[in-house]
C-alpha cells in the first residue's frame, strides 16, 4: 500500500501531460481563493473586526506593528531591525505583516487583515502536500472542500497567531509523522527544521506546545523506520541532528533575544495570573471543553462530521493492509491527534483560539487519512472535484462565529471607545504640542482598553504612553499609579463591555476610584460616556482646559514641525520670506480682554506690528537677531474682548534677502501657554 514521504524527491510526479479542463479548473480554484479573500475582508467590515475599534488580542499585534514601522519610517531597515533586537515580537509573523499592512493602507488597519491571507495560502499549500500523489482533480478537490472550513475565514477575520499556529502546526506533525528517512537527504532535513523552526515560531507563546505536537508525528516515524528495519538507528541520529540545527536556525535567535519575556509572559499567564484567566468548571467540564459541538463546529465546520468517519476508516483499512508500517505511521497522526487535544484540554485556561491547536491537528489528520484512503481506493478525480464543490457550496460561509462580533458585548466596546477617545487624544496631541508625552492609565478591563486607547494615538503619531492594571489586588497600588498619570480612565464595575468571561480582580475597585478622584481637586472630569444600562465610564485629567486662544499661520511661513520632546521644543513654523502674517483669534463664548504670549526667535531684525481686525495697528515692536543663543524674544499681543475676534500680526524683515545660511527659515514663532523654562513654554 503506498505511503506519503516527507521529501522533494518522493513528490508525485505526473503521468501525464496537463489538459485543458484541468488548467481551467486551476483557475477557477485560484478565483475561487480570491473571492475567499475579498469576501472574508467585506463581511468583517460589515459585521466584524473592520467594523469597530481594534480590541484585543489583535490590537496588540496591530499596534506592534504601527511602533515598528515608525522605526523604519525614522531609520530605514537599519531601524526596523532594531525594533525587532530590542523588544522581541510576541509574534514575529503577526507584528511584520502588521508593519507591511499598515506601510500599504496607512492610517488603516485593513492592509494588515488583507495580508492574513497568506495563512490561506499556505495552509493549502501544506494541504497540496498532504494529498499529493492523488490524481490532480482530486487534490484540488480537497483543497476546494477545504476553504469551507470556518478555521480559514477566521485567520482572515481576525488578527491573531492563535489560529495559523494551530492550522500549520497540525499540518507540519502530520507531514512529520510522515518521514521516511530511507530516501530523506541531508539538505532536505535541514529545510525540515527550518520548516519546523517557522512553524514553532508562529506563536512563540504555544512553542512547547508546539513542538511536543510536532515531536510526537516525529517519532512516530522513528519508530517506523525501526519496526520496518528500513534505516540503521545512526542514520537516523544523523538525520534528526541535521532537522535540529534547521530548526536551531530560526529558533534560537529568537530565544537569544526574547527567551526571558517570552519565559515570564508564560509564567504571568499559567501561574501568578491564572485565577484571573482560569476557566471554572470540573474535571468533566474541562476534558470535555474542545468537544463541545457548538464550539467545534465553529472552528471545523463539515469537517466536525466527516472527520472522525476518515480517522477511523483509515485507522482499520492501515490495521487490515498486514503493512506494520502503514501502520505503526498511522497511529504516529492519531497519537499527535490526541496530543494536541491533551494539552490544551489538562490547561486550566481555555478559549476559543487555544483550541485551535487541536482542531488544527484534527484538520490535518483527517484530510491526510482521506488521501491515504483516495490511494487506496481510487475514485475519478471528477468525482472527487464534484464532491468537494459540493462541499464548498453547502458549507461555506462569510458569517463565521470567532469573527462575527455585532453582539451586545462588541457593540458595548465599541460605543464607548468612540464616545471617549476624541477627548483624549486632544488632551495627549495638547500635550505633545508642548513638548510633553502625557500618560493614560486604564483602571478598567473594558469597555474603554489602553491598548485600543495606544493604537488611536500610533495612528494620528501623538507620542504617548499607556498602561492598563486589571490583574492588581491591591487598591494603594491602584491609586498610586492612577496619580502618577495625566489622564486616567475608570468605569463603573458592571458596566456593559467590561470583563468579559474573566475575573478581573481590578474590577471590585473602580468605583472607589471613581469616588477619590471626583473629590481630588488636582483632577477635573474631562468627559463622561454613559451606557445603555446606566454604567458610567469617566476620563479625568490633571490637564487644565485647552487655551480658546488659537494662532494660524498665514502666507510666508513653513509647515509645522515638531514637537522635539528630546530638546524640549514643542510644535513650531519658520517664516521663509521677507514677509508673513499671523492671526491670534479668541474662540472663548465670553472673551475676556487680556494678552496672548507669543516667543519668537529670529536670524534677521524683523519688524513686528499688531493691528486690531479693523487693521488700525495697535502696537509695533522689533525682533533682534538671536537665533542659536537660546534667547526669545517675548511679545505680549492685545486681545479684543470680542468672542472669535481676530488679531492681525504682520512680520517683515528690516533688510531685505537676508542670507539663511544654515538655517530653515528667518524667524521661529511659538505660543507661550505657561513659564517654564526655558523651552517647554513654547508651542
Amino acid at each position: 500500500m503506498s505511503d506519503i514521504h516527507f521529501s522533494p524527491s518522493s513528490s508525485h510526479k505526473a503521468t501525464h501531460q496537463w489538459t485543458q479542463f484541468e488548467r481551467a479548473v486551476v483557475v477557477l480554484f485560484g478565483v475561487l481563493v480570491l473571492f475567499h479573500f475579498v469576501a472574508m475582508l467585506s463581511f468583517s467590515a460589515r459585521h466584524g473586526r473592520l467594523a469597530m475599534v481594534p480590541f484585543y488580542d489583535d490590537v496588540s499585534y496591530l499596534n506592534d506593528g504601527l511602533t515598528r514601522l515608525n522605526a523604519f519610517d525614522m531609520q530605514g531597515f537599519a531601524g526596523l531591525a532594531r525594533s525587532f533586537l530590542d523588544d522581541a515580537p510576541h509574534a514575529p509573523y503577526s507584528s511584520l505583516l502588521a508593519t507591511i499592512g499598515f506601510a500599504l493602507t496607512p492610517k488603516s488597519m485593513l492592509g494588515a487583515y488583507a495580508l492574513n491571507a497568506i495563512w490561506v495560502i499556505v495552509f493549502l499549500l501544506l494541504v497540496r502536500y498532504l494529498v499529493q500523489g492523488l490524481p490532480r482533480l482530486s487534490q484540488v478537490g480537497v483543497m476546494v472542500a477545504s476553504l469551507a472550513i470556518p478555521m480559514l475565514a477566521t485567520v482572515v477575520g481576525s488578527f491573531r497567531p492563535d489560529t495559523y499556529w494551530g492550522l500549520i502546526t497540525g499540518q507540519v506533525a502530520i507531514i512529520l509523522a510522515n518521514m521516511d528517512f530511507a530516501k530523506a537527504t541531508g539538505r532536505q532535513m535541514i529545510l525540515t527544521g527550518v520548516l519546523v523552526g517557522a512553524t514553532a515560531l508562529s506563536k512563540p507563546t504555544g512553542l512547547p506546545a508546539g513542538c511536543v505536537v510536532m515531536g510526537i508525528g516525529y517519532l512516530g516515524a522513528v519508530v517506523v523506520s525501526l519496526a520496518v528495519g528500513s534505516v540503521p538507528l545512526k542514520q537516523i541520529a544523523t538525520r534528526t541532528s541535521l532537522m535540529l540545527v534547521g530548526a536551531a536556525i530560526l529558533v534560537v535567535p529568537y530565544l537569544i533575544v526574547g527567551g526571558r519575556d517570552l519565559l515570564h509572559y508564560i509564567l504571568a499567564v499559567m501561574s501568578d495570573n491564572v485565577s484571573v484567566w482560569r476557566t471554572e468548571g470540573s474535571f468533566s467540564t474541562h476534558l470535555v471543553y474542545y468537544l463541545k459541538p457548538n464550539l467545534a463546529a465553529s472552528c471545523v465546520g463539515w469537517m466536525l462530521y466527516v472527520g472522525p468517519f476518515f480517522l477511523l476508516l483509515w485507522l482499520v483499512t492501515a490495521g487490515r493492509s498486514r503493512n506494520r508500517g502503514v501502520f505503526v505511521r498511522t497511529l504516529a497522526v492519531w497519537a499527535s491527534l490526541f496530543t494536541a487535544y491533551a494539552i490544551p484540554t489538562v490547561s486550566p485556561v481555555k478559549s476559543d483560539f487555544i483550541g485551535s491547536l487541536f482542531y488544527g491537528t484534527f484538520i490535518a489528520g483527517a484530510l491526510w487519512s482521506l488521501a491515504q484512503l483516495l490511494r487506496a481506493k481510487p475514485v475519478p478525480g471528477v468525482v472527487v472535484l464534484a464532491a468537494g464543490t459540493a462541499i464548498f457550496l453547502v458549507s461555506w460561509r462569510p458569517s463565521v462565529p470567532m469573527v462575527k462580533h455585532d453582539s451586545s458585548y462588541y457593540a458595548a466596546i465599541d460605543k464607548a471607545n468612540r464616545a471617549v477617545t476624541p477627548a483624549i487624544l486632544e488632551v495627549l496631541a495638547d500635550g505633545s504640542a508642548q513638548g510633553e508625552i502625557l500618560s493614560v492609565y486604564t483602571a478598567s478591563p473594558g469597555p474603554v482598553l489602553d491598548a485600543t486607547l495606544r493604537y488611536e494615538a500610533l495612528l494620528r503619531g501623538i507620542p504617548s504612553t499607556f498602561w492598563g492594571d486589571y490583574t492588581s489586588r491591591n487598591w494603594s497600588s491602584i491609586l498610586a499609579k492612577a496619580q502618577m498619570a495625566d489622564v486616567v480612565v475608570a468605569t463603573n464595575a458592571g458596566a456593559l463591555g467590561q470583563g468579559g468571561n474573566f475575573s478581573y480582580p481590578g474590577i471590585q475597585y473602580q468605583d472607589r476610584l471613581i469616588a477619590e478622584l471626583a473629590t481630588d481637586r488636582s483632577w477635573r472630569t474631562l468627559t463622561i460616556y454613559i451606557d445603555d444600562a446606566g454604567y458610567k465610564t469617566i476620563v479625568f485629567t490633571k490637564r487644565p482646559p485647552p487655551s480658546p486662544i488659537k494662532l494660524f499661520f498665514g502666507d510666508g511661513f513653513r509647515d509645522q514641525e515638531g514637537p522635539l520632546p528630546d530638546q524640549g521644543l514643542p510644535t513650531f513654523r519658520w517664516m521663509l520670506g521677507d514677509s508673513a502674517t499671523l492671526i491670534v483669534r479668541n474662540t472663548a463664548v465670553a472673551a475676556p480682554t487680556g494678552t496672548f504670549g507669543l516667543r519668537c526667535q529670529s536670524i534677521a531684525d524683523v519688524n513686528l506690528s499688531i493691528l486690531d481686525a479693523a487693521g488700525r495697528q495697535l502696537t509695533s515692536t522689533e525682533l533682534r537677531a538671536r537665533a542659536g543663543s537660546g534667547r526669545f524674544d517675548v511679545i505680549d499681543v492685545p486681545l479684543d474682548p470680542q468672542s472669535n475676534s481676530a488679531t492681525v500680526l504682520s512680520l517683515r524683515l528690516k533688510a531685505p534677502n537676508v542670507p539663511l545660511g544654515p538655517w530653515p527659515g528667518y524667524v521661529l514663532c511659538a505660543t507661550i501657554t505657561s513659564v517654564h523654562p526655558p523651552y517647554s513654554n513654547v508651542r
